[in-house]
């Protein structure tokens, strides 16, 4: 675990997902609060909630296999969304503060499209983790971005605790997480270590090496394309 604290950029993807997941999925727990101020019923509010966890987990699938052949594109993939994501809840805050004319249909877009182009995000985010903090297992790596995750979302949670301290921040500090997180992507360099190496075992050449205890000879076979004996 302490070799993930010297890996730089492997810090910098944990810091964009807790920044990023813990404040949108809090802030989409709260819907029912925050959409109050447009007279939007607490019943509604779940159904929007509920559509906008099976659309995230519906594209984080879709996403995860259409990167998987493009693995090298994560950091690309990634940005897209977070960008995908900051303009749906910037519309969505446009059309609060009446910036934007109110429409259910835009609500409901905005909504479920930010809440699912990030989470669609999050299993880009757990491989890219595993391949920047190679050789750390992925236990490790991935508990850490768990735990900075949980962080996010309760310093969120903190600010309720402050009196009279009103709901358009929640909208606000939405945009904001995703937004702050594009120019950190932007800053993710480094080898896919993980990848480089499973790339680099030819399953089709092998070596077995045997010893004889009584000469104290090694005999090595190496198996392939054609079979060699040394």
């Amino acid at each position: 675990m302490s070799f993930c604290f010297r890996k730089v950029y492997f810090l910098l993807v944990a810091l964009v997902y807790g920044i990023s997941t813990g404040v949108v999925n809090v802030w989409s727990s709260v819907l029912s609060v925050n959409l109050a101020t447009i007279d939007v019923t607490e019943d509604t509010a779940g159904w929007i909630g509920f559509y906008s966890s099976i659309a995230g987990c519906v594209a984080s699938l879709l996403i995860g296999r259409f990167a998987n052949i493009f693995a090298r594109r994560m950091k690309l993939f990634i940005l897209v969304l977070y960008l995908a994501g900051t303009a749906c809840f910037l519309v969505f805050t446009l059309m609060l503060i009446k910036v934007i004319p109110y429409s259910a249909v835009l609500m409901w877009s905005t909504i479920i499209g930010g809440t699912m182009f990030v989470n669609a995000a999050v299993p880009l985010m757990y491989e890219l983790s595993c391949e920047l903090a190679y050789p750390t297992s992925e236990g490790a790596a991935n508990g850490l971005l768990t735990y900075v995750n949980n962080v996010g979302g309760l310093l969120f949670l903190a600010v309720f605790s402050f009196p009279n301290v009103g709901k358009m921040w929640m909208n606000w500090a939405a945009i904001g997480s995703c937004f702050i997180c594009i120019p950190l992507i932007s800053l993710l360099k480094g080898r896919f270590n993980r990848l480089e190496v499973d790339e680099g075992v030819h399953t089709e050449v092998f070596v077995e090496q045997s010893v004889d205890v009584g000469s104290g000879s090694t005999t090595q076979n190496i198996a392939g394309p054609g079979s060699v004996q040394a």
